[in-house]
């Protein structure tokens, strides 16, 4: 028989900063959730380091007897329903792509050109996924990616703890004092180079061996001063487009090239 999930649910904030929306979305979640018999947790961390504040929230995860964690950032409104769909997957980690800013006014001037206007938007944001080899291939409504950003990330026991143990894996001094953390989620470097805070718990658990997930259909919006994003989907079916005008289909792989 499998454990019965166990959920914890972690929001880093900035001067305690949620938005509205993200507030109703944790709501929904949370009542679809306990009405499927699934326990959950949700802690929140405040400081001026989200990438510390994420490594205290899977710090205190690992020391706590629940199953899955899942991190959401503050801003993000989603559906109600989609941690339950993540879970469905049985993936070790898996979350939602994206966009990380507002639309790109320039780029959208240049991609708007023999395409609709929805295709160009889709491939004017920047978003927080990295493909394998530039494309995704969609199986089962999922596909595998080199890294994703933890802005609504779902990960398993048994992924953080493996991260967490490996020697590979620097601590440093909570600021919070009495124990070091491991660096699960601050900037890597890699041949002199700064990986982006966003995929660095990705890269280090393929080091491992370790596959991360994306389930593009999801509709995450990144509230700011506007609400802005739409799901990812989009960008693949504009990018589908762009080659060779075929519509793009459940286990197809779709071409991504957000510069294009």
């Amino acid at each position: 028989m499998s454990t019965p999930v166990r959920l914890y649910i972690g929001t880093p904030t900035a001067n305690g900063f949620v938005a509205g929306e993200h507030a109703s979305s944790l709501a929904g979640m949370l009542a679809n959730l306990h009405g499927q018999g699934i326990a959950t947790a949700y802690r929140n961390i405040d400081g001026p380091n989200l990438t510390i504040q994420r490594d205290m929230l899977a710090a205190e995860f690992l020391a706590s007897d629940f199953t899955h964690c899942l991190l959401i950032d503050p801003e993000m409104g989603f559906a109600p329903a989609l941690c339950q769909t993540l879970l469905a997957h049985r993936k070790q980690v898996i979350g939602a792509a994206y966009a990380t800013g507002p639309l790109d006014l320039s780029r959208l001037e240049k991609n708007v050109a023999g395409r609709s206007l929805d295709a160009a938007r889709a491939l004017s944001y920047e978003w927080n996924v990295r493909l394998l080899g530039g494309s995704l291939t969609v199986q089962n409504g999922i596909g595998q990616v080199e890294a994703l950003g933890p802005g609504f990330l779902l990960i398993e026991r048994s992924a953080l703890a493996r991260v967490a143990a490996d020697e590979a894996t620097p601590t440093y001094a909570s600021p919070a004092g009495g124990k070091l953390l491991p660096a699960l989620f601050r900037d890597l470097t890699l041949g002199g180079a700064v990986l982006s805070h966003d995929f660095v718990f990705c890269r280090r658990w393929a080091a491992l061996g370790g596959e991360t997930w994306v389930f593009p259909q999801a509709n995450v919006r990144r509230i700011a001063e506007m609400r802005f994003g739409m799901p990812y989907r989009r960008v693949l079916e504009a990018s589908e487009l762009t080659r060779d005008q075929q519509s793009a289909a459940a286990d197809k792989t779709l071409a991504s090239d957000p510069g294009a």
